[in-house]
C-alpha cells in the first residue's frame, strides 16, 4: 500500500507528503525526482526535472514521466508526490493508483495565485 498525493502546482504536495511520511515513518519520494534518476541512469548526467524538460522538450519529457509512473507500481509502504500534470494522463493514473490511496489536494485559485507569487 502507498499514498499518492496529487494536485495542482503549489498545492502543497511536497510539504504535506514530507510531513505525512515523517509522521507515519514511511519513505517520501516525488515523481519529479524519479524523472531525474531515470534521466541520469540513461544519460549519465545529473539534471533537474526542469532542465530535463528544457533539454528534451515536452514530448520526450512525458516519456520520462511515464517511466517514473511505471516505476511507482513496484513501490510499497511509501508516500509519493506527483508532478502537477502527471495525473492528467489516464494511463499514468492507472500506474499510480495500483495498490494506492490517492489524495487530491484542492486549493482555491486565489490561494494558488498567492503561492505562485
Amino acid at each position: 500500500m502507498k499514498i499518492v498525493i496529487t494536485g495542482p502546482k503549489c498545492s502543497g504536495k511536497s510539504t504535506i507528503g514530507e510531513q505525512l511520511a515523517g509522521r507515519l515513518g514511511l519513505k517520501f519520494l516525488e515523481t519529479d525526482h524519479l524523472i531525474e534518476e531515470i534521466y541520469a541512469e540513461k544519460h549519465g548526467l545529473s539534471m533537474s526535472f526542469y532542465d530535463i524538460y528544457q533539454e528534451v522538450g515536452e514530448q520526450q519529457f512525458r516519456g520520462y514521466e511515464a517511466l517514473a509512473a511505471e516505476r511507482t507500481r513496484e513501490m510499497d509502504w511509501c508516500i509519493i508526490s506527483t508532478g502537477g500534470s502527471l495525473f492528467l494522463n489516464p494511463e499514468l493514473r492507472r500506474c499510480l493508483r495500483d495498490n494506492s490511496i490517492i489524495v487530491f489536494l484542492k486549493v482555491s485559485p486565489d490561494e494558488l495565485w498567492l503561492r505562485l507569487g
